[in-house]
């Protein structure tokens, strides 16, 4: 019997949100060390590291949650034979 191994969408939506927060913290950790020479509304709020840190926050544990389940499934696999 053949077994297929199938990857689930949030695995690749956890890569891609902590992929973008990486980037967006990194930029925001820039701007932070290099300010503008303009400066905008509410720039000291640092929304930029703020969403930054999210995005990953988040990115991680969708991915970590998605590797769990599919552990999971693969020990209750080999358990059924």
């Amino acid at each position: 019997m053949e077994r297929t191994h199938r990857i689930e969408i949030w695995f690749f939506i956890g890569s891609l949100l902590f992929v973008y927060g990486i980037l967006i913290l990194g930029a925001g950790l820039y701007h932070l060390v290099h300010p503008p020479l303009q400066q905008f509304a509410l720039a000291d709020l640092h929304v930029d590291i703020w969403w930054g840190g999210v995005a990953v926050d988040v990115g991680i544990s969708l991915y970590s949650q998605v590797l769990a389940a599919v552990e999971q499934r693969g020990e209750s696999n080999e358990q059924d034979r």
